[in-house]
């Protein structure tokens, strides 16, 4: 963190012995060695004043001197000499500017000092003192200077000497661990700018990232110019494991890596455990030089390296790796140069020739363009625009080939899109000194925003997060990142589910028959009161059939995971959670069945059967406000944190005791469950299809695995149970049916119109229920 900081010290000295006048003489001898001191040192300040002040009446003289020259002044001065001659000139001129004022206002040392002798006029005998006074000058770009004046003893007389150096320092407090330089907790104003335009603030990641995604439905990509890999792993302040474990990355794209052919098996040797899936290409022109390479713990699909032009892939700037959902093109775009040699080259070759190549990944799939492609884009992203205007990568013409080649074409900035008015930079001038040693406080201000992720508009909208990391040292770069959520193909999943509900159709409707023969033996039958007085009235109905459905169901959901799900995939432990809970509902409708529990009792059992899914669930706690109600709420979003899980108690509750209630009539509970389930497979289809965010569309998916098996299997079931019904559902199938509705509402995340109005059919035949209640039942 910058700060201006006052230094002041204040020294005591004394002593007390028996006052005489060669003692005395003594003291006056010692403030005259002091003086003596002292002006030396002034003499010295202005000496190298004078040398300033020339410098700075005359600025081309530092056009004019010598790279040797401008790194002996930079020097003489305390501020770091590294770089090329542009960088020492812009260091050298900077350091004027800030130190100007600074220096002029510094006064004599006698002026500053106040040395005042007081007399004390009690005596004390046989005692002696040695004070010594301690002054030290901080000054900012300066080295520290120390001086350590000794006193004699002396009696009856006391030197207080007061010391007060005002001086104006910018300095930087570091605090390393293995990793970070700069401390979390400070602002990040390193990423101020020079002359902010009004509504510009500086990026604080502190403050600016948004919540991280909790569904796994997301991919996390990383890029860094490390500027020399090797260097970078002996760096003594970097941890690569660290990283790794902060950032918790799926891939990593390094540019200038450096390295040769030779180098890179010994460097997939120290990959972090994890990351073994390594792809990389090194520079054939100019060994030792450029480089790029993609560290992955995902597997990609293919990886090709260059981009199939020889007079561009000799120096290994450019990997592509294919993933599912996108292509990650990672790069190291050419620097124009000193003089900006290659800028003719830059412009009219290498970037349009990047910008097809794209374009032909496009015609697939979505393309993810991230490295360091050298540009700064707008005034923004570079700390000094108006002394850079023909410095390589702020030049006119090198952003205009940026945005017609790149923006123009189709891709979007994911930082400036999600942080219009944010300066952030990602590089900083001194390539090696500068964020390494912390000498000068002008290395945090020449920063430059050359590193990117731009992806195709396709994509755009499922970033949920473009952040830089400028606390990560090792580099002139800092790393990048960009968390995307990715969007599953649901239309293959959804068939295979569609397929096993088809064929558990064609099992339910062969299985009833023969259940039927079972259950009358065991003498769990009943009479259809609706026939009371006929013949039909006095025939032996199966009772809970329902059983034929739950089962069929289970075992459909169960093998359907086995095509869909991947082992560490976050929704199989809900997925299961789900079944376990549909399964606990379905075995207390049986007891139900054989039992005929009282119904003060089944107000309470889907309590028990909702515990699984209350334990494994982890989902979002907010429902979205049905729009009527918006005006009179004034929320759109309504977050019920601890209190969603009572909300899922008592949606299962309700909704199985919703379908229970209407027991007894024939077809009326496998036909109000048939008319909602698909009225809800209809609105998942239409939302997965009118959706975006590929959460959402996930969400609903999760929804249609199990709307659909059970559709299949109760039209199955309302074949038999339509009047005048050969079979009895029993709670068996109520307690199924209502428990499986609440948690595809729940996992579902229904939370619109249609799930308030479907639910709004059971409540009129709730309330009729609980009036007559005590009419219809013991209690």
């Amino acid at each position: 963190m910058s700060s201006k900081r006052g230094v002041s010290s204040s020294t005591k000295s004394a002593a007390a012995s028996i006052v005489d006048d060669k003692k005395d003489s003594k003291l006056k001898g010692m403030s005259g060695d002091c003086s003596e001191d002292v002006l030396m040192e002034e003499s010295c300040w202005k000496v190298q004043s004078v040398e300033f002040q020339s410098i700075k009446d005359d600025p081309g003289k530092i056009e004019a001197m010598t790279v040797q020259e401008l790194r002996a002044t930079l020097r003489k001065f305390g501020v770091p000499a590294k770089g090329r001659k542009g960088d020492l000139v812009f260091a050298l001129k900077h350091f004027m500017g800030e130190s100007s004022q600074e220096l002029e206002e510094r006064v004599s040392f006698n002026s500053l000092e106040n040395i005042s002798l007081q007399k004390n006029t009690k005596r004390t005998s046989d005692e002696s003192c040695v004070a010594s006074i301690n002054t030290v000058s901080e000054v900012s770009g300066f080295k520290k200077s120390k001086r350590r004046m000794k006193q004699s003893p002396v009696e009856d007389e006391i030197v207080k000497v007061d010391t007060e150096i005002v001086t104006t320092k910018r300095k930087l407090s570091i605090k390393t661990d293995d990793l970070v330089t700069l401390p979390q907790a400070e602002p990040w104003t390193v990423l101020s700018h020079k002359k902010p335009q009004k509504g510009w603030i500086p990026y604080n990641p502190r403050t600016m990232r948004p919540a991280p995604l909790t569904d796994g439905n997301s991919v996390k990509l990383m890029s860094w110019n490390v500027n020399g890999l090797r260097a970078l792993l002996k760096f003594e302040g970097f941890s690569a494991l660290k990283l790794a474990q902060r950032e918790n990355f799926d891939v990593l794209c390094l540019q200038e890596t450096k390295l040769q052919e030779k180098d890179v098996d010994s460097i997939k040797q120290c990959l972090i455990d994890g990351y073994e899936n390594s792809f990389w290409t090194c520079s054939n022109a100019k060994l030792g030089y450029s480089g790029t390479a993609i560290v992955s713990r995902i597997k990609p699909l293919s990886v090709c390296y260059g981009l199939g032009i020889p007079d561009h892939d000799s120096e290994g700037r450019v990997v592509t790796a294919e993933f599912d959902s996108f292509y990650l093109v990672n790069t190291y775009v050419p620097n124009s140069g000193d003089g900006l040699k290659r800028l003719s080259y830059r412009i009219t070759q290498w970037d349009l020739s990047l910008s097809n190549y794209m374009k032909e990944l496009e015609k697939s799939k979505p393309v993810i363009l991230t490295g360091d492609l050298n540009c700064a884009h707008q005034e923004i992203d570079i700390y000094n625009p108006a002394g850079n205007k023909r410095s390589a990568g702020f030049t006119e013409e090198e952003r205009q080939s940026f945005g017609s080649n790149f923006l123009s074409k189709g891709l979007v900035d994911t930082f400036r899109k999600q942080h219009p008015n944010v300066v952030g930079y990602t590089y900083w001038g001194y390539r090696h000194g500068g964020r390494k040693t912390n000498k000068a406080a002008l290395k945090f201000e020449t920063g430059w925003r050359l590193d990117y992720f731009l992806v195709s508009e396709s994509i755009a909208d499922k970033v949920h997060d473009s952040y830089i990391v400028p606390d990560v040292n090792g580099s002139d770069h800092c790393p990048i990142g960009l968390v995307l959520k990715i969007q599953h193909d649901l239309i293959k999943p959804i068939l295979i589910n569609a397929g096993l509900s088809l064929v558990g159709f064609f099992l339910t409707v062969k299985m009833i028959p023969v259940a039927s023969k079972y259950v009358l033996r065991r003498n769990l039958f009943g009479y259809d009161i609706n026939k009371k007085g006929t013949p039909q009235g006095t025939v032996k109905v199966p009772e809970s059939l329902g059983i034929v459905v739950a089962v069929v169901f289970m075992v459909l959901t169960i093998v359907f995971q086995f095509f869909t799900f991947a082992p560490d995939s976050i929704w199989l432990v809900e997925y299961n959670a789900a079944l376990a809970s549909i399964c606990f509902m379905t075995l207390l409708g049986f007891i139900d069945d054989v039992l005929d529990v009282p119904w003060r009792v089944k107000l309470v059992l889907p309590s028990i059967a909702a515990l699984p899914l209350l334990m494994a669930y982890a989902g979002h706690t907010t429902i979205i406000i049905p729009k009527p109600l918006i005006p009179y709420v004034g929320l759109k979003l309504l977050d019920l944190g601890f209190i969603y899980k009572i909300y899922m108690w008592f949606l299962a509750i309700f909704c199985t005791n919703c379908i229970n209630i209407h027991a007894g009539i024939n077809g009326l509970e496998v036909g109000q469950t048939v008319v909602i389930a698909s009225a809800i497979l209809i609105h998942n289809v239409m939302q997965i299809g009118a959706s975006a965010d590929p959460e959402y569309q996930q969400a609903h998916a999760f929804s249609v695995y199990l709307v659909q098996p059970l559709l299949a299997t109760s039209m199955a079931l309302l074949s038999y149970n339509w009047y005048p019904s050969s079979v009895f559902v029993g709670d068996t199938y109520t307690y199924f049916a209502g428990m499986t509705m609440a948690v595809v509402g729940i996992l579902g995340h229904f939370r619109c119109v249609l799930h308030l109005f479907i639910f709004c059919c059971f409540i009129s035949q709730y309330i009729r229920g609980i009036i007559h209640l005590t009419h219809l039942h013991a209690w």
